[in-house]
């Protein structure tokens, strides 16, 4: 009897494995993975892990190619002075006792965050007193974590909330907003438009300053456009579990939605209990997990930790709001331009 060399054996083995393959290539299962099946599955893998990059990187080139050529600039300090130690925010004798510290900044930009800072320390203080849970999350969380205050060149603050807990300061703590903050919703502001797939439930608005998104875009002022505060009231299943909407734009989350959907559930434990983190000065609730919460929007840590290129160091669409006036006032001005222009 003789004895198969390895050579041998790995040939009978080839053989074997060729008329299975045959057998399966010319069966209708195979003609039908081959010809249909596979064909999608790259197609698919070439979009996910080819086309979006490639086409992401490509739009970011051109961001950074229009902020070159349009020569804006932006004076943004990465250290600037906390809010705390410009001026006080407290309750004193029951009553809020928080002046105005904007003019204290020394740019529009560092203005415009102290407004933000000022209204999002008065709804914390309100908050506190009546019991309502809330946290930081998105820009204003990862400004917490990375920069201990507002991220240098963000523009607004953002919080988030049970829906139960929104509805808590709807009946108690909405009555003590001073009166040079707006408090926006579709109730109270039916021109402006909230984004229809999202958590966003309200706003409040700073009553002198100019965000100036409607006046570029060449349309009236129908709607209060102070510097804003975003409230995200998230529902909650019967496990208590949160369920966040629209992720960030960006690889990582690109390819979870595509596995997962649009919607992310956020665990009841990985918000509570809440947490404190230092914002300018003051001690402001995260969630108790808030490491997984920024890797849900910006990635791993060593991502969101590290502070972008100076290029793109910019606010949202490269608008710096005027933080001295109302987008009124500013409606007014350009009407005394015209009408002197005219002449």
């Amino acid at each position: 009897m003789s004895v198969m060399t390895p050579s041998d054996q790995l040939r009978q083995f080839s053989w074997w494995v060729f008329i299975k393959c045959r057998r399966l290539c010319c069966s209708t299962v195979g003609i039908i993975f081959f010809m249909f099946i596979l064909p999608m599955i790259a197609s698919l893998c070439s979009i996910i892990f080819v086309a979006y990059p490639a086409v992401q990187l490509f739009v970011d080139s051109l961001g950074q190619h229009k902020r070159i050529f349009q020569n804006r600039t932006f004076v943004i300090n990465l250290q600037p002075v906390p809010y705390a130690s410009l001026g006080r925010c407290e309750i004193r004798n029951g009553e809020l006792d928080c002046p105005d510290v904007r003019r204290k900044g020394r740019t529009d930009l560092r203005q415009t965050q102290l407004i933000a800072i000022r209204m999002l320390r008065i709804f914390d203080l309100i908050a506190d007193r009546h019991k309502i849970n809330y946290w930081l999350c998105r820009g204003s969380l990862l400004g917490a974590a990375r920069h201990h205050g507002m991220i240098p060149w963000d523009t607004d603050a953002d919080v988030a909330m049970a829906h139960a807990d929104y509805k808590k300061f709807l009946e108690k703590g909405l009555k003590e907003l001073p009166s040079d903050i707006f408090f926006q919703t579709k109730a109270t502001d039916d021109q402006f438009e909230f984004p229809k797939s999202s958590a966003l439930t309200a706003k409040l608005r700073d009553r002198s300053s100019c965000v100036k998104s409607c006046l570029n875009d060449h349309k009236k002022c129908s709607y209060e456009d102070g510097v804003p505060l975003d409230i995200f009231a998230l529902p909650q299943d019967d496990m208590g579990n949160f369920r966040e909407t629209e992720p960030q734009p960006g690889w990582h989350n690109m390819f979870q939605s595509f596995l997962y959907g649009a919607d992310t559930t956020i665990i009841y434990s990985d918000i509570f209990p809440l947490k404190k983190l230092k914002f300018e000065g003051f001690a402001l609730s995260v969630p108790n997990q808030w490491e997984k919460h920024l890797q849900l929007w910006y990635g791993a840590y060593n991502e969101y930790m590290k502070i972008p290129p100076e290029f793109d160091r910019h606010p949202p669409g490269d608008i710096v709001p005027d933080p001295l006036h109302s987008c009124k006032d500013l409606m007014k001005k350009q009407k005394r331009m015209r009408n002197k222009t005219s002449l």
